[in-house]
């Protein structure tokens, strides 16, 4: 399993985890070979389309490692109205249609804003987990905790080629540098993640 930070891209073929997601965005690119996953900043669309060209160089590399590579589905997950207010459905829509025209990914696309468990209005963050699973579409099954219930624990996890940092390029746009240090998450006062709140995603194309 991968853990990505804010402005991380990264790959795992089963499990995707987001610590801290509040104004940015989490978002899941499904294939044959696994997730690519890349916890998006919040910021303009001329940003976002300069990390998406980032992105997708990273999923064309990494996918040539595996055969049979085929695009599943694409998700972004939302914290309440953190990002974008449920009436700016058609903004969030164009940011991950950005991303997926980058991809040549002309599949369906879909969302989650998480309310739930997340009360007190506005200020909370939200891990966020998403596997690989079933056989129904989009086929992944997302979870969710609120970040304050979740702590880290463990050794620093070594760096690897699966998960890089999204950084301003000296010659301008952006470019994937070695990421951060990054700890394994897990409930607070419990050995693993605890129970989950599921999540229902919905078509947003």
């Amino acid at each position: 399993m991968e853990y990505l930070g804010t402005n991380e891209i990264g790959y795992d073929p089963k499990s995707l985890g987001f610590p801290s997601v509040k104004t940015c965005q989490a978002i899941v690119y499904g294939t044959n070979a696994g997730l690519f996953g890349y916890h998006d900043a919040f910021g303009s669309l001329k940003q976002l389309k300069q990390k998406a060209d980032v992105f997708v160089q990273f999923v064309q590399a990494e996918s040539m490692n595996h055969a049979a590579f085929k695009s599943r589905f694409l998700i972004g997950i939302i914290v309440k109205k953190e990002r974008w207010d449920p009436s700016m459905d058609a903004d969030w829509l164009e940011e991950l249609s950005t991303l997926a025209e980058k991809l040549h990914y002309t599949g369906g696309i879909w969302g989650a804003r998480i309310t739930d468990h997340m009360e007190d209005a506005q200020g909370h963050a939200a891990y966020i987990r998403v596997d690989a699973s079933g056989i129904f579409e989009p086929r992944c099954k997302v979870r969710f905790k609120r970040q304050s219930k979740m702590e880290d624990y463990g050794g620093v996890l070594p760096p690897t080629a699966n998960r890089r940092l999204l950084e301003v390029a000296d010659g301008g746009g952006y470019e994937a540098k070695a990421p951060r240090d990054i700890k394994k998450v897990r409930r607070i006062g419990k050995l693993d993640e605890g129970n989950l709140v599921s999540l229902s995603l919905r078509k947003l194309n």
